[in-house]
């Protein structure tokens, strides 16, 4: 199946991490200097969404295509693991006003390290491509954590 990730161009570069070893667990806290909104921490976020029309991309301005066999026991549909281990979370997004369209069921999380070998394509927004994406993003994953009952820490 036909996966996507969005980042910023940074990361892309950085020496030692995604072009060199692939898409790595987010360990480390988001843009905004605090830990993402909705668990699981420590996975890879992922979308079937192209256009990631759902999401604060908030500087993310890359896309990389991946393909991985829907079979791979590291991937898991998100809203299943929310539905699992925290339902809490599919109520509060179901609620949420915060302005951004929540689609549970089109989101992954990668439990691991996407190789290399899974990597299709990457995109790179343009600067005028680039200025429209942060104008939208008008809504920071720490509003949204606040608008669905408080900011989450890992």
């Amino acid at each position: 199946m036909i996966l996507y990730h969005f980042t910023d161009l940074a990361r892309l570069e950085q020496s030692g991490t995604i072009l060199a070893e692939g898409l790595k667990p987010n360990t480390i806290l988001n843009s905004g200097g605090k830990s993402a909104p909705l668990p699981p921490f420590g996975v890879v976020w992922l979308t079937e969404l192209p256009d990631a029309s759902d999401w604060d991309l908030g500087g993310r301005t890359c896309r990389i295509a991946l393909k991985i066999k829907s079979s791979d026991p590291k991937l898991v549909k998100w809203e299943r693991w929310a539905r699992e281990h925290r339902p809490e979370f599919l109520d509060a997004l179901a609620g949420c006003s915060c302005g951004i369209k929540h689609r549970p069921e089109k989101h992954w999380v990668y439990f691991g390290t996407v190789p290399l070998k899974c990597f299709r394509e990457i995109e790179y927004a343009g600067p005028a491509l680039r200025a429209e994406i942060e104008k939208a993003a008008a809504t920071t994953f720490i509003e949204v954590a606040e608008a669905i009952g408080g900011a989450v820490s890992a």
